[in-house]
């Protein structure tokens, strides 16, 4: 990653809290970097400490490349030489931790632009959220977003280096599976209103039980200063934190008490429509996506737009016109009026629910078949055996006409389906290129097929593997 910004050495000094080992003041760099390999000359390069990469083995290739300094920490520090550094005319500055001093760059760099943000964290939905928060507040103000999924301390960082003086809002997500990084996330960033799309047993690994995923959430409220919080009021965990709250909270949901509110939902083949209520308005909207958990992720892009100025009619055209995001419950139409909806980028025990309710909406609207083509949810601890074998008893009691199911938790997914009366017929466990030429054989007119598995399981080839056998 690589961010064209402008810093002279004594800026990241006072930003990092760093100490100046060599260099002077006010040397000036035009950019940052954390990868040797596409650092510039004049850049700054930090050497993050990675899972599996240490930036500071790579040091020494980015000064080769040209970079005016370096940001090292002061584990690595014994091994540089004064001298070289100073014959180089190469400033470099020595902190505790270089990712935290990443984010406190960013931190500071924000600080200089008139700029609002909205933080959006939750165990689903984050990233549709923020596009749909996004064009929202593009229909007033200019805005600045995240892209893909940029949502950790190197991402988050990098995404506020990237705003401009003509950015008056920018939205961003917050991710995490680990206590303690929703709070150095919003610490970073310091937003103006944090969302929270809903709490569900994801990353139940990192933090032991649905509790502890609640907690982890909640540290967004906890360090944002009693700005304002977006909660969804159908969620009855997130709702606990509205009580707590100190500062201004706008609730979405369904209910009668909700602020932003949708009644009268309606799924078709084009998308799911209801009637969004703001403020005693009441608004046609139809969305280009699909399922209740998209009218949810709207309604929480629409009280963000609230909370900003937009108007009603604003929001209501702004949700009319947002597109899908790959991987995330986006429908595809396939040849012989089959759709396909394409949720492979990430998986836990809520967000199969949700999609598996999307499914029985679609099929429900077109007669046909419900197929599933599934794979492993990743991170979720001792939960793992028991949360495979729910998935396979969900799309038995959904009436889920064929399982295809690839992954290590394979045989406890399909076991879960055969116990709740699925038949030997009816459920396939095979490798990926195998799913997609069985599936492509079986299916019939009229049938909706749901692909998903988290993302480092592949599934992204199974989507593209029906997209090539079944062409529109």
């Amino acid at each position: 990653m690589r961010a064209n910004v402008t810093f002279t050495l004594s800026e990241i000094v006072q930003a990092t809290g760093g100490e100046r080992f060599s260099g002077t003041p006010d040397l000036c760099f035009s950019g940052i970097a954390i990868d040797s390999r596409t650092a510039m000359s004049s850049d700054l390069f930090i050497a993050i400490v990675g899972e599996r990469l240490d930036g500071h083995d790579f040091v020494r290739q980015a000064i080769n490349g040209g970079v005016r300094g370096i940001v090292i920490d002061k584990k690595h520090a014994e091994s540089f030489s004064y001298a070289r550094m100073a014959k180089l005319e190469l400033g470099c500055v020595v902190v505790p931790d270089t990712t935290e001093a990443l984010g406190k760059i960013a931190s500071q760099y924000r600080k200089g632009f008139g700029v609002s943000i909205a933080a959006i964290t939750g165990s689903n939905g984050k990233t549709t959220t923020k596009e749909l928060t996004a064009a929202v507040l593009a229909a007033k103000y200019k805005v600045h977003k995240s892209t893909g999924n940029h949502n950790n301390q190197i991402g988050l960082p990098f995404t506020l280096l990237g705003l401009g003086p003509n950015h008056q809002w920018a939205v961003v997500e917050l991710g995490m599976n680990h206590f303690g990084e929703i709070a150095k996330l919003t610490q970073i960033c310091e937003p103006d209103i944090g969302v929270i799309t809903n709490v569900g047993p994801g990353h139940l690994e990192g933090l032991g039980s649905i509790e502890g995923v609640l907690a982890a959430k909640g540290e967004l409220l906890e360090n944002m200063a009693n700005k304002t919080a977006v909660l969804n009021l159908d969620d009855k965990l997130v709702s606990t934190l509205a009580d707590k709250y100190q500062g201004e909270t706008v609730l979405f949901g369904k209910g009668a008490k909700a602020q932003v509110r949708a009644k009268n939902i309606k799924h078709a083949n084009e998308g799911v429509r209801f009637t969004l209520c703001i403020k005693g308005d009441e608004l046609p909207v139809q969305l280009r996506l699909h399922g209740d958990c998209m009218v949810h992720n709207a309604l929480a892009a629409a009280a963000v737009g609230v909370s900003a100025g937009v108007s009603p009619k604003e929001i209501r055209d702004a949700l009319e016109t947002a597109n899908p995001v790959k991987g995330r419950q986006n429908v595809v139409s396939l040849g012989n009026d089959v759709q396909m909806i394409d949720d492979a980028y990430n998986a836990n025990p809520a967000s199969f629910a949700a999609a598996v309710m999307t499914l029985q909406a679609l099929a429900k609207a077109s007669k046909g078949r419900m197929i599933m083509a599934v794979s492993d949810m990743l991170e979720l601890g001792d939960y793992s055996v028991d949360a495979h074998m729910e998935l396979g008893r969900m799309a038995a009691q959904a009436g889920v006409s064929l399982l295809f199911i690839s992954g290590y938790y394979a045989g406890w997914t399909a076991k879960g389906a055969r116990e709740a009366g699925m038949g030997i017929d009816q459920v396939f466990i095979s490798e990926k290129p195998n799913i997609v030429a069985r599936l492509a054989e079986a299916v019939q007119a009229k049938d909706r097929i749901l692909v998903k598995g988290s993302n480092s399981t592949g599934m992204s080839e199974v989507v593209q593997g029906l997209k090539d056998a079944l062409p529109a």
